[in-house]
Order: C-alpha cells, then sequence, then structure tokens
C-alpha cells in the first residue's frame, strides 16, 4: 500500500504528515529536546500553533492535487 507522506524540519522541529485527504496522520519532534526523534508531540495541545504554522508550509509546498 503505498501512502504519501510529507516532512518539514526547522531548525527545532520535525513534522511529519501522511496518508490521503480525511485520513491523515501527523508526528512532531522537537530536535532540540529529543534529537532521536523517539517521542512524538502531535497529540500535545500545548504544541498546537506549531503544528498548524508547519501544517501550512506543507500545504504551500505539497499542494493536494
Amino acid at each position: 500500500m503505498d501512502v504519501p507522506g510529507y516532512s518539514i524540519r526547522t531548525d527545532r522541529w520535525c513534522y511529519v504528515e501522511w496518508g490521503e485527504q480525511g485520513d491523515i496522520g501527523i508526528e512532531l519532534y522537537d530536535q532540540r529536546l529529543d534529537p532521536k526523534v523517539l517521542s512524538t508531540l502531535a497529540l500535545s495541545k500545548d504544541h498546537s500553533e506549531v503544528i498548524e504554522s508547519l501544517r501550512k508550509k506543507v500545504g504551500k509546498n505539497w499542494p493536494v492535487q
């Protein structure tokens, strides 16, 4: 099964998004505090603004066709 996925990294964050429209999975890692990217912060409400910002960047660079 092929599942399209995209990721974006900043100096601090690694954001990963995969799946198809309506069934999207996400991961968010703080590379400063978790350099081995072992613990996703995607479900943390404290990081919702970071997630939304990175999600918009993914959408801008890889728009849904």
